[in-house]
C-alpha cells in the first residue's frame, strides 16, 4: 500500500515539474514572439496616409499643364509630405535608381542616403541670375513675378519679394515703407513691409525672426508664399550656397 502511495507522490510531482517547465517555455517564446512583434512594427510601420497624400500631389505634379499655376503648387506639396515621410524612417528609392525602379523603403536600407542632390560647383545655380552687383534673383516656378531677391547688407542675406508688375505701383512712383500682410510662408504668417522703388514694389519680413525663417526656408524646403495672388507664389530649393558665393565675391572685390 504505502508503495502504490509512494508512487502516486512519484508520478503527481513529475507531473508538476513536467507542466512548470512547459509553462515556462511557453512564457518565454511568448516574450520572445512578442519582442519580435514589436521590433518588427517599429521598424516596418508605414506611414500609410501620408504615403498616399504624397501619391496624390504626385499625380498632379506629374499629370498637370506645365502653365497651370497649381501644378507647380502639387509638385511643392509632394516634396514637403516626403519630407515629413522621410521623418517617419521611409524614403522613395533607392537614391541611385531610375524612377521606375524606385519604390518605398525604409531610409536605413538605402546606402546611398544622405548623397546631396546639389554637387558642389563653383557656378552660380542657373536659377538665380544677376539684377545688379549687389542683388541676385530668381523668378517663381509658376508666375512670372515677383521674383525672389537675395541682397548682402552689413555681412547678412537678405531675402525680400521685388515685383514690377505690382498694381500698387503702377504709377512708377517711390513711397515710403509701411506694414503689409502678414502672409502666409510655407503656412507660417509672417510680418512685411512693403515700399515701390521706382515702380517696382519691394516687400521683406519686417521682424527679424521672419528674415531668419525666410532664409532657413529658402536654404532647405524652398518656399509657398502665399502674397496677393492665388494660388501660392512657389520657389523651389535651389544650391543657394552659390548665391551667397557670388555675393560674398562682390562684397570683399576692392
Amino acid at each position: 500500500m504505502k508503495q502504490l502511495e509512494n508512487m502516486a507522490v512519484d508520478r503527481s510531482t513529475n507531473g508538476i515539474r513536467k507542466n512548470s517547465i512547459a509553462m515556462k517555455f511557453a512564457v518565454l517564446a511568448m516574450a520572445c514572439s512578442i519582442q519580435s512583434s514589436f521590433s518588427s512594427e517599429t521598424t516596418t510601420n508605414k506611414p500609410i496616409e501620408l504615403i498616399n497624400q504624397a501619391e496624390s500631389q504626385n499625380s498632379k505634379c506629374r499629370g498637370g499643364p506645365g502653365d497651370d499655376p497649381y501644378t507647380a503648387v502639387a509638385c511643392y506639396e509632394r516634396g514637403r509630405i516626403m519630407r515629413e515621410i522621410r521623418k517617419h524612417g521611409w524614403c522613395w528609392g533607392p537614391e541611385s535608381a531610375y524612377g521606375y525602379q524606385k519604390k518605398w523603403i525604409t531610409c536605413s536600407s538605402d546606402k546611398s542616403e544622405g548623397l546631396s542632390i546639389y554637387p558642389r560647383d563653383s557656378k552660380l545655380d542657373p536659377s538665380w541670375r544677376k539684377f545688379s552687383s549687389t542683388i541676385y534673383i530668381m523668378n517663381p516656378e509658376n508666375y512670372d513675378t515677383p521674383a525672389l531677391s537675395a541682397s548682402l547688407r552689413d555681412g547678412k542675406i537678405h531675402i525680400n519679394f521685388m515685383d514690377p508688375k505690382s498694381p500698387l505701383c503702377a504709377k512708377g512712383e517711390s513711397s515710403r515703407l509701411s506694414e503689409s500682410g502678414p502672409y502666409k510662408i510655407n503656412d507660417i504668417y509672417v510680418k512685411f513691409q512693403s515700399m515701390c522703388l521706382n515702380g517696382i514694389r519691394l516687400l521683406g519680413p519686417s521682424t527679424a525672426q521672419g528674415k531668419a525663417f525666410m532664409l532657413k526656408a529658402l536654404e532647405t524646403d524652398g518656399i509657398k508664399a502665399e502674397l496677393d495672388s492665388q494660388p501660392p507664389i512657389i520657389f523651389f530649393k535651389t544650391d543657394f550656397e552659390s548665391v551667397k558665393r557670388e555675393l560674398r565675391k562682390t562684397e570683399s572685390a576692392l
